[in-house]
């Protein structure tokens, strides 16, 4: 079977990730936990803390586990960076009265807002979101509620919660990234808790546990300066927001689908997807990897298109731009290579 992670043979029957992989995974998990823990403690700033939780979600095997759990990547807008997902939640809209609006469906969360993904897509942006929680309801599980900004004077709330309902930990996990990145302050008095494992992975990973980190929120003024020695802070990090993306010039569109097709149509290499936008983040580094793992997988989708076998395993993106298009005919011209390419060519 193929790693879900890495996109690549796990040489083992039955077994869908590495070891590695899911310590890397996991490594870059536990980062995204520190830094709203250190942010909610007063260790580091909004904009200090934003940096260093948007750099772990772009690795890309956080990228490639949370992609898993949605069915269309169109339902999501190109530009949005994908933070956390997981499938099978049930959610209502309470507005004069509550209506159940997706049954068994996906939660998706980016750097811009919350998407809830079954029959018809919700949108729920960070800018309107007023309250977050969770609410544990005797026979129906713990439900995390989302209120949202109204003109009107009635109550606009959603309400998620997992399918499962022993899965407690859904919501809190949820609850605890949405209002980091809404800026709300955590309503915990004594105890802020931050789940480093969520329900999906405790269910895949089963072999490879790891705790819940615990850090209190009354600590005194002594054990947080001692924390702020501890911990390395790095000032004036500006976090670049989906607004301040990164725009593709010809030449860069260029420099992927030559470096792409060399690689998997020509030479038949069998090298992985995380292998391969490491070699590029070194030749362009002011891209983020989750941007180019995107256009990696955009450069696939032209060479489905275009009938031209190629050697990488990874899923297409269908949303690609007509710059990208016109790179990708300019490369293919200068390469001689066409819709009869074969493999024994």
């Amino acid at each position: 079977m193929k790693c879900k992670l890495c996109g690549t043979k796990t040489g083992k029957f039955l077994r869908s990730y590495h070891m590695e992989c899911v310590s890397c995974f996991k490594d870059q998990w536990y980062l995204m936990g520190k830094a709203i823990d250190e942010y909610h403690l007063g260790i580091t700033s909004k904009s200090v803390a934003m940096g260093n939780f948007m750099r772990a979600t772009e690795d890309v095997f956080i990228q490639n586990y949370f992609w898993e759990n949605i069915y269309s990547h169109s339902e999501l807008r190109t530009y949005d960076k994908l933070i956390f997902s997981q499938g099978q939640i049930q959610a209502r809209e309470e507005k004069k009265q509550s209506k159940n609006i997706c049954p068994n469906g996906t939660i998706a969360l980016t750097d811009s807002g919350i998407y809830i993904l079954g029959g018809n897509t919700f949108y729920i942006p960070y800018r309107k979101v007023i309250d977050v929680g969770t609410e544990k309801m005797i026979w129906f599980g713990t439900e995390v509620y989302i209120d949202v900004r109204t003109s009107s004077p009635l109550r606009h709330r959603y309400g998620i919660k997992a399918v499962d309902k022993k899965d407690e930990n859904f919501a809190y996990t949820v609850c605890d990234i949405v209002r980091f990145m809404a800026g709300i302050e955590s309503k915990e008095k004594k105890n802020h808790l931050i789940r480093t494992n969520p329900k999906p992975i405790d269910l895949l990973f089963r072999a490879y546990p790891v705790e819940a980190t615990v850090l209190p929120v009354d600590m005194t003024q002594t054990k947080i300066a001692e924390t702020k020695e501890k911990v390395p802070v790095v000032e004036n990090i500006p976090y670049q927001t989906s607004f301040k993306k990164h725009i593709w010039t010809m030449e860069e569109d260029e420099l992927c689908c030559r470096k792409y097709l060399e690689l998997y149509v020509i030479a038949h290499s069998n090298k992985g997807l995380y292998q391969f936008v490491e070699e590029l983040s070194a030749i362009m580094p002011e891209i983020s990897k989750g941007s180019l793992r995107m256009k990696t997988q955009n450069i696939k989708q032209l060479c489905i298109e275009h009938c031209i076998p190629d050697s990488l395993t990874v899923k297409p993106l269908s949303q690609y731009s007509k710059q990208n298009a016109t790179a990708f005919n300019k490369v293919l011209t200068d390469l001689r290579l066409s819709k009869t390419t074969s493999w024994n060519e």
